[in-house]
């Protein structure tokens, strides 16, 4: 649903006058901005009216390349490199507009002993936790300013889970 806002008449005459028109500040999003306008020509017997219409539209997106986990239970911000016995959980910040990844890789037996192995690589859902263990590798990708972030979270107790992570 897009916000209408309605027309207000006399625009051009109210900032002379300094009336109270209002701005507001909407986030992230496309917005389409029309200022339909008319003006009077009186040097005639009868007034002429002209009309006018300036019409555009404009794109906001969050210019940061952030996301923000927080512990499942103790919901306190986890910073790169955090271990948490109970998991975490995204705040997106109302970012509509970062591709945001999660993967988790888990310690399996392999030829040469235990090796990372890839369980789950899939986008990001806001509010959804995350609390199997294993160790966390979260992308974030702004496409409008071409930036990249990654953090690394591990989940669980395992002493060898934790070692990967220094």
């Amino acid at each position: 649903m897009t916000n209408v806002t309605p027309p207000y008449l006399d625009y051009l005459s109210a900032k002379e006058t300094d009336a109270n028109t209002e701005v507001e500040l909407f986030e992230e999003g496309d917005y389409d901005v029309a200022l339909n306008y008319r003006m009077k020509n009186t040097k005639w017997l009868v007034p002429i009216y002209s009309y006018y219409k300036i019409f555009f539209k404009f794109s906001v997106r969050n210019g940061n390349c952030m996301v923000f986990p927080f512990d499942a239970v103790t919901k306190s911000e986890l910073a790169y490199g955090s271990a948490t016995p109970n998991g975490f959980t995204f705040d997106l910040a109302n970012s509509r507009y970062l591709d945001v990844y999660v993967k988790r890789e888990v310690l399996a037996d392999g030829a040469i002993g235990l090796t990372e192995d890839t369980r789950v690589n899939q986008t990001v859902k806001d509010g959804h936790a995350y609390t199997e263990e294993g160790i966390y590798t979260i992308t974030v990708n702004n496409p409008s300013t071409g930036q990249q972030t990654v953090k690394k979270i591990c989940v669980g107790t395992n002493r060898e889970l934790l070692a990967r992570m220094r």
